[in-house]
């Protein structure tokens, strides 16, 4: 494998790694106020009801990526993800606890 190769894939990974973790982070932030509008039967443990996002993103991850982006990406999205819900409103934590991070 030549040298241009390896930079050219990596480059891919990079932004493939890019692009999931930026829908991840749009998908759980537009989905959390949506689902609590709604009965939720899963409230009380809190942000568990977006925990799909996460789950999708993980999957995605490892099928495309594999290695430690596998790890990595949804950690990166829970942390921009929570730390978006604490600067926006700082009061959200009270409310609904980002334990799951």
């Amino acid at each position: 494998m030549k040298i241009n190769d390896k930079i050219k894939n990596d480059n891919q990974k990079i932004l493939l790694a890019s692009i999931l973790i930026f829908i991840g982070v749009f998908c759980r932030i537009i989905l959390h106020d949506f689902f609590n509008s709604i009965n939720n039967p899963w409230a009380e443990f809190g942000v568990l009801d977006v925990f799909f996002v996460i789950a999708a993103v993980s999957i995605f991850s490892a099928i495309l990526l594999g290695n430690y982006y596998t790890i990595a990406i949804p950690i990166i999205v829970l942390a921009i993800s929570d730390g978006f819900y604490a600067l926006v409103n700082p009061l959200n934590i009270a409310i609904y606890p980002t334990w799951l991070f």
